[in-house]
């Protein structure tokens, strides 16, 4: 994994919040489609998202972790503030490749190590490899073991203690699919009618390619 601490510096992050979606302020996660019907994307905070799902981070995150991101779903979510059953540990399915997070809190005034990002050696919360602070513009991304080993490998384990309140963050997945929230039914990167535009894709998700 990598992480770049302060990767929106301080005067964009300020204007970033000035433009955060009123609806996601308190909100675990607001659908991006929707914030858009509403009138809610706009400004500087638009601008982050389509720097985020652009190709250029997408060939840099290729570059860092020597993996190909061609040919997979770039998946935006939008988080405003967690709740005490957010965190849980877990691993991520094997159709998801590298993930990113970038923290939009500008302080954290939050006592303890609730909320601050966990990577784990196994299930368990005391097997601490790493932890991470979820403020200030820093960017983390992440490589997922088992989407190269066959969903084999019983490792990636990453979550954080309970925190209740404020926790803004984009979290940008490059996955081969997803589940469409509006059929129920897993939608494949290779299905040619994904390929062809025929399908029309949900808000937030994206198709990369680079031909």
């Amino acid at each position: 994994h990598v992480v770049y601490r302060r990767a929106i510096p301080t005067d964009a992050l300020r204007a970033i919040n000035a433009d955060f979606p009123n609806s996601l302020a308190t909100a675990a996660h607001v659908d991006e489609e929707v914030l858009v019907k509403a009138g809610e994307i706009g400004g500087h905070f638009k601008a982050l998202l389509d720097e985020l799902r652009s190709s250029a981070l997408r060939h840099a995150l290729e570059g860092i972790f020597n993996v190909s991101l061609a040919d997979t779903f770039t998946r935006v979510t939008l988080r405003g503030a967690t709740s005490k059953v957010d965190g849980r540990i877990h691993i991520d399915d094997a159709s998801k490749r590298v993930s990113v997070l970038v923290y939009l809190n500008e302080d954290w005034p939050f006592e303890g190590d609730g909320g601050k990002l966990r990577l784990l050696t196994k299930r368990n919360f005391n097997a601490l490899g790493k932890q991470y602070e979820a403020f200030g513009g820093d960017l983390l991304a992440f490589q997922n073991p088992d989407a190269y080993n066959g969903g084999k490998v019983n490792a990636g384990f990453h979550g954080f203690l309970p925190h209740e309140g404020a926790r803004r963050a984009v979290q940008v997945n490059y996955q081969t699919r997803f589940k469409d929230s509006r059929t129920g039914k897993f939608v494949y990167v290779k299905d040619k009618r994904v390929t062809s535009g025929r399908v029309k894709l949900p808000g937030g998700v994206t198709l990369s390619r680079d031909r």
